[in-house]
């Protein structure tokens, strides 16, 4: 994640789930790699079965969101920093156009999350969506997911932030996980998509 000049920056600090002791901190050129062997492992897995034949790809997809942060990694985050909501309130300009967080074990300095999105308005303010959210196979059903899913919230909130919005397959678990987490389905609209290619 930036962060802004008129936005206070957030303390270290750790948070607790089950054995594991959390750090929030801005998906950077640090941790970019780390997050790209997690991706790849999360997502090649059942249920998603996705195939990558050229992880410079999967590489260069993440370092989007690495490009919009220029908040330091010193400024590591935890949920018991993320208290509240209402300060810096309207300083969401340093999470355009993109943002990313990854969720790193604090002992052994291991990346077990990553969470990227990017910011848009809507018609009652400001919000963000969620492009690709994953934790580390052997943590999930840990509380890790929603440890840090509740962290990005926090730091969205307290941006200025007022919405959140994400889509997934309604047969896979995320979407109970997501559901309990606060986010509710849109009875009445579809996801659409169209690839647009270069004319000839």
């Amino acid at each position: 994640m930036a962060a802004g000049s008129d936005k206070a920056k957030p303390q270290q600090g750790s948070s607790s789930t089950k054995n594991i002791d959390l750090e929030i901190m801005p998906l950077s050129l640090d941790n970019l790699d780390a997050a790209v062997v997690l991706f790849i492992d999360t997502f090649t897995r059942a249920p998603w079965n996705d195939v990558y034949t050229n992880i410079l790809q999967v590489r260069q997809y993440l370092n989007h969101y690495v490009h919009a942060s220029t908040m330091d990694e010193a400024d590591s985050v935890s949920t018991d920093d993320l208290e509240g909501g209402d300060e810096g309130r309207a300083a969401y300009a340093h999470l355009l156009p993109f943002f990313g967080f990854v969720a790193r074990n604090k002992r052994t300095r291991q990346v077990v999350a990553l969470c990227c999105g990017g910011v848009k308005p809507w018609l009652e303010g400001m919000e963000a969506y969620v492009d690709e959210f994953c934790v580390a196979p052997e943590l999930q059903g840990q509380g890790v997911g929603s440890v840090f899913f509740a962290a990005v919230e926090n730091i969205l909130r307290q941006s200025g932030l007022n919405g959140l919005i994400l889509h997934t397959n309604p047969s896979y678990g995320a979407y109970d996980f997501y559901q309990r987490c606060g986010m509710s389905p849109l009875e009445d609209q579809s996801v659409l998509a169209k690839i647009i290619t270069t004319q000839a």
